[in-house]
């Protein structure tokens, strides 16, 4: 049997969370990202579409309207650009942010590219192709982590955008009093250890910025399976589960569905971690 089936999990970040209280904020509302327009797909390091993602983000927003939670702002296309999200997010901090697009962690490489494993098909929200570019040694985990924008496939534009948000770029988000971030997308909790400091990590990025709480991934995520999971969550959490607990009963959701086998799989639910207070 998993732990899942067995245990309420909550993790934390650190044991002093154990006796800190969430800071007060002024959070209101909602801002929820999905069907980024990435650009023309020129090679196999490309993003490719999420039409999954896109669904969910349409879904999302429904549900947090209905349920009263204050205004919601939707980002999708190409208005779900870096511009149009930090402005999003400066007009006002949201009690709920949710982002559903590609995930991405560049691993350190010393000479060549690294072969990948077979990917999790038919779509997954992390990069395409059978390679994926490391970077040399030393640099960053925080500038080697991020998710994938508007534009992620163009390069940088005129203003410098380049479509890639990366953790250093997270980390100077105005997210005090936010209460869940939810990162829909590939490998959002990977990332480096370091001593004395924890995990350097996108996940971690939204947790130094302000945010109460964090769903994030630890390997590729399939499109149409996140979709449904992150609706059946939202439909928990909105009726007062607590986000861990609700992470929690979906994942037991999937474990015992019958008429779904892929579903029961690790690979379908275990991946998804809450880390919060």
């Amino acid at each position: 049997r998993y732990l899942a089936e067995i245990f309420e999990l909550r993790q934390l970040s650190s044991g002093a969370e154990l006796i800190l209280d969430s800071p007060e904020g002024k959070a209101s509302g909602a801002a929820v990202l999905g069907g980024a327009a990435y650009g023309p797909k020129s090679g196999p390091e490309g993003f490719g579409p999420l039409p999954g993602a896109r669904e969910e983000a349409r879904k999302v927003a429904e549900l947090l309207a209905s349920r009263g939670k204050g205004p919601v702002e939707s980002l999708e296309g190409e208005g779900a650009s870096e511009a149009a999200l930090v402005q999003a997010l400066a007009r006002r901090t949201p009690l709920f942010l949710h982002l559903a697009t590609h995930g991405f962690f560049l691993e350190t490489i010393r000479t060549e590219p690294e072969e990948l494993g077979p990917s999790f098909e038919p779509v997954t929200r992390g990069p395409g192709g059978p390679r994926r570019r490391g970077v040399a040694a030393g640099v960053d985990p925080l500038v080697r982590s991020g998710l994938a924008l508007a534009g992620a496939n163009l390069g940088a534009n005129a203003r410098g955008e380049d479509g890639l948000f990366t953790a250093a770029e997270v980390a100077a988000l105005p997210l005090e009093g936010t209460s869940l971030v939810v990162l829909s997308a590939c490998e959002t909790g990977v990332g480096e250890v370091k001593n004395g400091e924890g995990v350097s990590s996108l996940a971690a990025a939204f947790r130094s910025a302000g945010a109460a709480n964090v769903l994030m991934t630890l390997w590729p995520v399939h499109d149409d399976q996140t979709r449904a999971f992150m609706v059946r969550f939202y439909e928990l959490v909105l009726s007062g589960v607590e986000p861990a607990l609700a992470l929690g009963q979906v994942q037991r959701e999937f474990l015992a569905d019958d008429d779904d086998p892929t579903r029961r799989a690790p690979a379908a639910w275990a991946g998804f971690v809450v880390v919060g207070r």
